[in-house]
């Protein structure tokens, strides 16, 4: 019993010293028991939206605790000594999870503390069958079902990027990806499945860029290619108002402090109303690079080879269509530009 207590002090003194050096909203606890009372190993996982994180403790008559910090919701999983997954759950600083663990039979375990949480383990356990079988067709057209019914809860995009079988359904992953809401997508919980997606989209995302035709104001055809100046820069934006502006800033800036033969800019918006978008384009009369509306959020059939991984994103090519730098920063963008064309 006192080796027992000793360990117990020695690995949870991380999860200690964060405890108590950080206000209860700084993190989020995991306390978890399993249900055969044993002595494991037991790891978290999540993705805080800069990289991905590991704690690991070892459970005492079969009780742990664990802690994470993340602002946003992300996903949080717990796995054994074998990477094993036993539990899932969906967690954002401040929240207080309980689960109780079924060491046979994951699927039975019990995950309580928040609505996303319980929501994501309820849906597991409905669709149980078709996850053990994994019946792809069937959990695919289940989990759709709930995003459909659930586009602004952080579990449907848990849902799509733990459980939907993107293989083969990857342009309905996509669309997906686009119905879920804004607030429901941060990046901590979408961890790299845009990237794996857009993967999964183009093997080719690294390659030259060649001469294309893209959908542009008032239904005329926009041509992108590498001729057209020494440098290009593509600005790919989503919803969110400040990434619009973040795009439109540097386009204009840009575009405008270089000549056309420099510098080529094109924003692609991914604004969801297309005659919002439409309206504000023929209103701008002074805008300086060209537009093309462009709501897919990464399967596009006029992008599909540049696999962009989210937005916003940032691709800039030369005038052979060889792609320079790509990039989610802005000022990245921005900086990288004016090194080029200023040597």
């Amino acid at each position: 019993m006192k080796m027992k207590m000793f360990l117990l002090t020695m690995l949870l003194a991380p999860v200690a010293a964060l405890l108590a050096s950080c206000s209860d909203d700084a993190f989020f606890t995991v306390d978890g028991k399993f249900a055969d009372g044993a002595d494991r190993q037991v790891t978290l996982g999540y993705y805080d939206g800069s990289g991905y994180k590991e704690a690991t403790v070892l459970s005492i008559d079969g009780s742990f605790r664990l802690a994470g910090v993340s602002a946003a919701y992300t996903v949080v999983t717990l796995s054994d000594q074998n990477q094993t997954p036993l539990v899932t759950a969906i967690a954002r600083n401040g929240d207080k999870l309980s689960l109780t663990i079924d060491p046979a039979e994951p699927i039975n375990s019990k995950a309580r503390g928040n609505k996303p949480t319980e929501a994501y383990n309820e849906f597991v356990r409905d669709n149980a069958a078709n996850v053990i079988k994994a019946d792809a067709a069937a959990l695919n057209a289940a989990i759709t079902g709930y995003i459909a019914a659930h586009p602004d809860n952080p579990e449907s995009t848990a849902l799509l990027t733990n459980l939907f079988f993107t293989q083969g359904y990857e342009v309905k992953a996509d669309s997906l990806l686009r119905l879920i809401g804004p607030k429901a997508r941060s990046r901590a919980i979408l961890g790299t499945y845009p990237a794996l997606l857009a993967t999964q989209l183009s093997n080719e995302a690294q390659a030259n860029i060649t001469t294309r035709y893209i959908p542009g104001p008032g239904g005329k055809q926009v041509r992108v290619s590498p001729g057209n100046a020494t440098l290009t820069l593509l600005a790919f934006s989503d919803d969110d108002a400040s990434h619009i502006d973040s795009a439109q800033l540097i386009l204009r800036e840009l575009t405008g402090r270089f000549p056309a033969a420099r510098l080529r800019g094109v924003e692609l918006s991914g604004v969801s109303d297309s005659l919002s978008w439409a309206a504000k384009v023929a209103a701008d009369t002074t805008a300086t690079y060209d537009r093309s509306w462009n709501p897919v959020q990464i399967a596009d059939r006029h992008w599909n080879d540049l696999a962009i991984p989210w937005r916003p994103f940032y691709v800039v090519f030369d005038s052979t269509g060889t792609q320079t730098l790509r990039t989610s920063s802005a000022a990245h963008a921005r900086e990288f530009i004016v090194k080029y064309l200023d040597q």
